[in-house]
């Protein structure tokens, strides 16, 4: 696998996606005199000047792959690449170097689905628009990253679809859609989001599911990212909805206005889920688990209509929990603000979880209507709001005697 010179550029204002690889030479090398053999790596018939290993070539074959990182420079009109072409065939289109312009090309979408480089970074320098699901169903894994840029998708679609074991990295990317959605705007297999944007507060062009984990064997890790839902009465930030999923890992996230801000159903794998320092608000339900175990630390529940975390009766099987690990499973110091139901709901046959330990598993609440099912937990009662201004997203924690008060006091850090 060859180290790649730079980044994968697209730009939808100055790229071209008829003369443009999106690496290699600032100014493109192009023709259409290409020629590969079926299960060759050699391509023939281009123009290598200024051309060196590690930039990316383009040749439009009429099936497979077409994109490849270049492994070594032969000759004047030669490339050896790092992965082989499926076909014979002369006349190709191709290119070198340049910016390419759109995601939504069909021979972009080539390069999205086959890319397979772990060194590879594919990074858009603009706003991007898509009229269909990419489906990314042959390579492995690359990082996809945008700079606060946006992916959009102009109907009612996912932005991407994975098949099992093929990853990518979402970096830095928004997601937005049209009125009415109905899906996820990514359907992914083990995959990470790191600073991530799905939706707008309060915005009609909202994703009904943020991320589906949507293949077998897969897990996500989200990293401060922030999801923005159609109300509390539909839809998932986070669902890990395959039998064989593995879960997630979701710190410092910020999630509003879902029916359920994270949901592991119809489970199975071995994997369990950790939800660390982050918000959930205006939600139907915090956590749901029908399946496996999920562990909640240091995270604020705000606004939640039913239960702040839920466990059925399905999970029998499946839920095992140590709060007393507090390495690997810790579920302490949680903050539980308005709360109409439980703070936690653990409906499970035969599990019961004891806080009898020396270091007990503490909890805040202010105006919660129930306490705790199946879980025995040290909890303290806040006479006032701890945060700043909650419903303008402020979750600061402020002074005041009986709510932020108490927590600073405690020495509590969010």
């Amino acid at each position: 696998m060859t180290v790649p010179n730079d980044r994968i550029i697209f730009n939808a204002d100055t790229g071209s996606d008829t003369q443009s690889s999106g690496l290699g030479p600032t100014q493109a090398v192009y023709g259409n005199t290409a020629s590969t053999s079926a299960a060759s790596a050699t391509v023939t018939g281009i123009d290598t000047t200024g051309v060196t290993a590690g930039d990316l070539l383009w040749v439009q074959t009429s099936s497979g792959r077409q994109f490849s990182i270049i492994a070594s420079v032969d000759s004047a009109t030669q490339v050896t690449c790092d992965e082989t072409f499926s076909n014979n065939e002369s006349g190709l289109t191709w290119a070198i170097g340049g910016k390419r312009a759109t995601f939504d090309n069909t021979s972009s979408r080539n390069l999205l689905d086959y890319l397979d480089n772990y060194y590879c970074i594919v990074e858009t320098e603009t706003d991007q628009s898509l009229t269909s699901t990419i489906s990314r169903n042959n390579g492995s894994f690359f990082t996809l990253k945008g700079n606060d840029k946006t992916i959009s998708c102009n109907g009612n679609f996912s932005a991407f679809s994975h098949g099992q074991h093929k990853n990518i990295y979402y970096y830095n990317l928004k997601f937005s859609c049209v009125t009415g959605n109905t899906v996820a705007a990514v359907n992914c297999a083990n995959s990470a989001f790191h600073y991530c944007v799905f939706g707008e507060r309060g915005s009609a062009n909202n994703f009904k599911t943020g991320v589906n984990v949507a293949a077998w064997g897969s897990s996500a890790v989200f990293f401060r990212c922030k999801f923005y839902g159609q109300g509390n009465t539909t839809g998932d930030a986070i669902v890990n909805g395959w039998y064989a999923s593995n879960l997630s890992i979701i710190t410092e996230c910020s999630i509003f206005d879902f029916q359920y801000a994270y949901k592991a159903t119809a489970g199975g794998g071995s994997g369990k889920t950790m939800i660390k320092n982050s918000i959930i608000s205006n939600c139907q339900y915090g956590v749901f688990s029908d399946q496996n175990m999920v562990y909640v630390h240091e995270t604020i529940f705000h606004d939640i209509l039913n239960d702040a975390i839920y466990f059925t009766n399905t999970a029998s099987s499946k839920v095992s929990l140590d709060v007393l690990d507090r390495v690997t499973c810790p579920y302490d110091s949680n903050i539980f603000i308005n709360v109409g139901g439980y703070l936690a709901n653990f409906n499970v046959s035969g599990l019961s979880i004891s806080n009898t330990t020396s270091s007990p598993v503490t909890w805040y609440q202010y105006n919660c209507l129930n306490g705790t099912i199946g879980f025995d937990a040290n909890v303290i009662n806040l006479t006032a709001d701890p945060f700043r201004n909650p419903s303008a997203g402020d979750f600061n924690i402020n002074n005041t005697t009986g709510g932020g008060a108490i927590l600073r006091s405690a020495s509590y850090t969010f």
